[in-house]
């Protein structure tokens, strides 16, 4: 996620497939962008509940948006 989101802030031109922007905004809602070193436990623990959970697959199948 965050060479991803590295790489659009570089370049903002950089093509980025729907399915992955969205993933983005998503973890992106709950984890900022790190820019800084900090503590990243409290982002990693929520962020690995919200993939235990599912939370991040609700619009994305198998390649396709559903």
């Amino acid at each position: 996620m965050q060479a991803a989101r590295l790489r659009v802030r570089i370049d903002s031109a950089t093509p980025v497939p729907a399915p992955l922007h969205t993933f983005m905004e998503s973890v992106g809602a709950q984890s900022p962008f790190v820019d800084e070193d900090r503590a990243l436990e409290h982002d990693l623990r929520a962020l690995t509940a919200r993939i235990a959970a599912c939370e991040l697959l609700h619009d994305y199948r198998g390649g396709q948006q559903a």
